[in-house]
């Protein structure tokens, strides 16, 4: 049989806290049917799925954070239909790092995604900052905390560049800081649009 390739989706975001404590959000989502399935009981497999995610400040370790994603059973690993999908939130002052990332199929070990990525972020607690923007695939009223959820919603996040024809609505999720701070007797107006690419080069 031939052997699978990992195939797995990263992205991550800039926030800050009303304490003025960053952080880098990073999304991880995995295609269910490039992951092998391991028996845990007769008759049900389940997929493990682990990630190391380090940060770096002039190649000195700064944050490291190793988990695992397990996957629901299943009883017919030909009908794998889900992905596995999380999401890590690290605090980090303003700085410039560079993220490493491993992703890694526990039940095949050769079968391992790795990415490096550097990051800036900063936070001027003086004046009016916006965090980055994530694109979300649904969102809804939550009856729980989870690691989705802000502000009282669940927010499921697209975490690759492509958005699928069944999305016939484009949400987002932004965060504006210290509008109160700078003029709190002012109302600011927000403004957002979709505009053509301009690609440059071949």
């Amino acid at each position: 049989a031939e052997a699978k390739k990992l195939k797995a989706y990263i992205s991550y975001y800039t926030f800050n806290t009303p304490e003025n404590k960053p952080y880098v959000e990073t999304h991880f989502s995995i295609v269910g049917s490039s992951v092998e399935y391991k028996a845990i009981k007769a008759g049900t497999y389940q997929g493990s799925i682990g990630i190391t995610l380090i940060f770096r400040k002039e190649n000195e370790i700064v944050s490291i954070d190793r988990f695992n994603l397990l996957s629901q059973e299943i009883t017919d690993t030909n009908k794998v239909d889900f992905i596995f999908l999380d999401q890590k939130r690290t605090s980090l002052p303003n700085g410039k790092y560079t993220m490493e990332l491993s992703i890694a199929d526990n039940n095949n070990l050769k079968n391992t995604e790795t990415v490096s990525q550097d990051i800036v972020i900063q936070y001027d607690d003086k004046k009016i900052n916006s965090s980055d923007i994530i694109l979300i695939e649904s969102f809804s009223k939550s009856k729980s905390t989870d690691a989705f959820t802000r502000n009282g919603y669940t927010l499921l996040p697209i975490v690759n560049n492509f958005i699928p024809t069944n999305i016939t609505k484009l949400a987002f999720y932004h965060e504006i800081y210290n509008t109160q701070k700078i003029s709190p007797n002012e109302y600011y107006l927000l403004e957002f649009y979709i505009r053509t690419a301009i690609v440059t080069g071949k």
